[in-house]
C-alpha cells in the first residue's frame, strides 16, 4: 500500500468527528462557521420546534376542531367565561311550558295569520300546561284576538343594555331576553315562525336541546326552539358570555358561539338535526318548496319554520284562509289542521304527493287559467288542475286585480330530459322578461321574450336559455345550451275596428329532449312551427334535472336588491295565458300539430258557448 494512501484520513461517517488532519481541521472550521455553530443550530431547531408545539396545544385547548370555519373561531375569553360559571343542579326534566316573545321594538306589532298558526299549532301539537306570550308593546290585529284565549300574557320591561352594553339590535335583545327566561323558568321556547307538527313529550327528560341551522353544523345552533330545565347549565353558561357581547355580530353570539361551546359541554345539551325543523331550508330552494310546490310530507320532522321574515312581504303579508284552503301546497296542507275544529285535513286526496303522472299518455296536469284575464279582489289566489292530479297552482295579482304571474306545482319525479309544456298567450307589450321559467333545485330552463333581431325596439320574439346558480345567486349560463330569438313576433298590435279584432292568442311548445330521439335536443314552437331550437342541449346534472315548479309570467325567488335579507320573486313579461299543459315525454313535432289542432277546435267549442257582452 503507498504511502500517499496512509497520510489521507478515512471519512468520516459522523457529522462532528474531529481529524487530527489539517486539512479535515479547515474544512470543519469553515463548515462552523458556515451554520453559526453546530450547538447554536440545534438550540435554534428545538426552540421553533417547542414553539410549534406550543401554538398547536393553543390552538386544540381553545379552538373547537368541529367546524372548519375560521372566520368566525370561540375566542378564548368566551371560553373561559363559560368555564367560570358556577352552575347551580338542574331541574330533573323540562315543563311542558311554552314561550314566545314578540312585540319588543315595533309599538303596534301586528299578530299575523302565520303567528297565529305558530300559537294554534303549539297549543294543539304539544298540550302545554300553558302558553306564554313574552311582550312589551301588546300585540294588535284579529289573529292576535283569536289566539288570546289561548295566552298567558306577560309584559317585561324594554330591554336596551346587556350587561352594561348599550344594544339596539332587535335579535340581540329578543335572544338575551329568552336566554333569562329559560333559565329562570325553563320550558319550550319557540319562535311565531315556528310551526309545530309532532309532540315533544319524548324530550322533556333532556336539559337542554338545540336545534342545528344546517346539516354539517357548521352555521351553529338556532334560537327557534330551545328546550331547557331551569337552572339549564348549557345556558347558563351561554347567557354569562353576553357579558363579552358583541353588538355589531349578533350571528356570532346568537348561533356560532352555542355550537362551539356545546363542542365541550356535550353531557349539557342534546342538539338535533336541521330536519327536525328546519327542513327545507330559507334558501331559494327551501322557500320554493314550502310557498309553491307539492314535494314534502314532513313525515321525519317535529316542526316546520315558515321563514316568514325572509320569504317577502308579496308572500307572506298577502296569505289568507282563503288561500291556505284552496292552494294545495306541501305546505299549506299541513297549515290547514290547525285552521278548522278538529285536526282532520280538508280535501286529503287533493294533499297526497305523487311521485309521478298517472296518465297513460303522460300528461301531468292542464291548467286552464281562464281567470288570467279577469279582475280580482284578493292578491293570491288558487289556479285549478282540472287533470285529476291535484296540483293546483296560484295566481298573484297586481294593484289593477289583473294577474302578474303564477306558479303550478309539479310531481317529486319530473325530469327535463324527456318534457313538454304547452300554453297559450297573448301579449302587447314591448318589455322584454321572462315568460315561462322551468326550475330545478339549482337552475332553470327560461323562455324570455327579446328584441327580435333586423327589428324595431318594440317587436318581441322568443328564445331559450339555460342557466345555473351557485350560492349566493350568481345565475351563469350554460354554454351551448341557448336557443337564439326567433324571427316570428309575439306582441301583434290589437286591430281598433271590431270586423279585425281576432283572437289574439298564440299557441306555444317547448319541447326537450336530451336523447334527441325526436329531432333536436330543444325546440320552440309557435302556432305549429319551429321557432328556434337547440341541437345538442342538456341540463348540467350539478343543476339537477327535476323540475320542481313551473312558472309563468315570473322568475323564482332570488335575492331582494329591495330589500337585503329577503327573497323575492322578479317580475317577467306582461302577459295572459290561458290552457297550459305538460307532459312526461318529448313529444314529436307531428304530435305538437296534432294536439294544436285539437286545441284549437276546444277553443273554438268554448267561445261559442262563452255569452257574448
Amino acid at each position: 500500500m503507498s504511502a500517499s494512501l496512509h497520510n489521507k484520513p478515512p471519512p468520516s461517517r459522523l457529522p462532528f468527528h474531529r481529524s487530527s488532519t489539517k486539512e479535515y481541521k479547515i474544512r470543519y472550521k469553515k463548515k462552523k462557521r458556515s451554520f453559526g455553530g453546530g450547538w447554536s443550530f440545534r438550540c435554534i431547531l428545538l426552540v421553533a420546534v417547542g414553539f410549534f408545539v406550543l401554538r398547536q396545544w393553543i390552538i386544540s385547548t381553545f379552538y373547537t376542531p368541529a367546524h372548519p370555519d375560521t372566520q368566525y373561531p370561540l375566542l378564548p375569553q368566551h371560553l373561559q367565561l363559560a368555564r367560570s360559571v358556577s352552575t347551580t343542579p338542574p331541574h330533573e326534566s323540562i315543563p311542558n311550558i311554552v314561550h314566545f316573545v314578540y312585540g319588543l321594538a315595533d309599538p303596534q306589532p301586528t299578530l299575523t295569520l302565520m303567528h297565529y298558526l305558530a300559537i294554534k299549532s303549539a297549543h294543539d301539537t304539544l298540550r302545554p300546561e300553558k302558553i306564554i306570550l313574552h311582550y312589551h308593546h301588546r300585540p294588535v290585529g284579529k289573529y292576535f284576538e283569536r289566539a288570546l284565549p289561548m295566552l298567558t300574557l306577560h309584559q317585561v320591561p324594554l330591554i336596551t343594555e346587556i350587561f352594561s352594553h348599550r344594544v339596539t339590535h332587535p335579535t340581540l335583545l329578543a335572544d338575551s331576553l329568552r336566554l333569562s327566561l329559560l333559565v329562570e323558568q325553563g320550558g319550550i321556547l319557540l319562535d311565531l315562525e315556528m310551526i309545530s307538527l309532532k309532540s315533544l313529550d319524548h324530550l322533556l327528560h333532556h336539559e337542554c336541546v338545540m336545534v342545528q341551522r344546517d346539516k354539517e353544523g357548521t352555521m351553529g345552533l338556532s334560537t327557534s326552539m330551545i328546550m331547557a330545565t331551569p337552572k339549564s347549565r348549557f345556558l347558563q353558561r351561554w347567557y354569562a358570555t353576553y357579558a363579552l357581547l358583541n353588538t355589531t355580530d349578533p350571528v356570532y353570539h346568537s348561533h356560532l358561539l352555542p355550537g362551539k361551546l356545546a363542542t365541550y359541554y356535550k353531557e349539557e345539551i342534546t342538539l338535533l338535526n336541521h330536519t327536525a325543523y328546519f327542513q327545507p331550508l330559507w334558501d331559494d330552494i327551501g322557500l320554493r318548496g314550502l310557498y309553491y310546490e307539492k314535494v314534502d310530507t314532513y313525515e321525519e320532522s317535529l316542526g316546520i319554520h315558515s321563514w316568514a321574515s325572509v320569504a317577502g312581504p308579496s308572500l307572506v303579508h298577502t296569505l289568507d284562509e282563503k288561500t291556505l284552503f284552496s292552494v294545495d301546497t306541501s305546505f299549506y296542507c299541513q297549515l290547514r289542521q290547525f285552521l278548522v275544529d278538529s285536526r282532520e285535513n280538508v280535501r286529503p286526496e287533493a294533499c297526497r304527493v305523487m311521485d309521478s303522472t298517472e296518465m297513460e299518455d303522460g300528461l301531468v296536469g292542464q291548467w286552464t287559467l281562464l281567470l288570467m284575464s279577469t279582475q280580482h279582489d284578493m292578491p293570491i289566489g288558487p289556479v285549478q288542475d282540472t287533470s285529476g292530479h291535484h296540483l293546483n297552482g296560484l295566481f298573484f295579482t297586481q294593484s289593477s286585480g289583473e294577474i302578474r304571474y303564477a306558479v303550478l306545482p309539479m310531481p317529486r319525479v319530473l325530469s327535463l330530459q324527456a318534457l313538454t309544456v304547452s300554453w297559450w298567450m297573448k301579449t302587447q307589450t314591448t318589455q322584454q322578461g321572462a315568460v315561462l321559467v322551468l326550475s330545478t333545485d339549482h337552475g332553470k330552463v327560461q323562455v324570455t321574450a327579446h328584441t327580435m333581431p333586423h327589428s324595431s325596439s318594440s317587436t318581441l320574439s322568443l328564445g331559450v336559455s339555460t342557466r345555473t346558480v351557485q350560492y349566493p345567486q350568481a345565475w351563469e349560463t350554460v354554454e351551448n345550451s341557448e336557443a337564439v330569438t326567433g324571427l316570428y313576433p309575439i306582441n301583434e298590435k290589437e286591430e281598433e275596428e271590431e270586423e279585425k279584432k281576432k283572437d289574439q292568442y298564440h299557441h306555444y311548445c317547448l319541447v326537450l329532449d336530451e336523447s334527441g330521439s325526436t329531432g333536436p335536443s330543444l325546440v320552440l314552437y309557435m302556432d305549429g312551427y319551429v321557432m328556434t331550437s337547440q341541437q345538442q342541449w342538456s341540463m348540467p346534472k350539478t343543476a339537477g334535472t327535476l323540475v320542481r315548479s313551473v312558472w309563468l309570467g315570473a322568475s323564482a325567488p332570488e335575492i331582494s336588491t329591495e330589500a337585503p335579507g329577503t327573497w323575492e320573486v322578479t317580475l317577467g313579461l306582461e302577459a295572459q295565458f290561458e290552457h297550459v299543459r305538460v307532459w312526461k315525454e318529448a313529444r314529436a313535432s307531428d304530435v305538437v300539430r296534432a294536439q294544436l289542432h285539437q286545441e284549437r277546435k276546444e277553443r273554438l267549442s268554448l267561445a261559442s258557448l262563452t255569452p257574448q257582452p
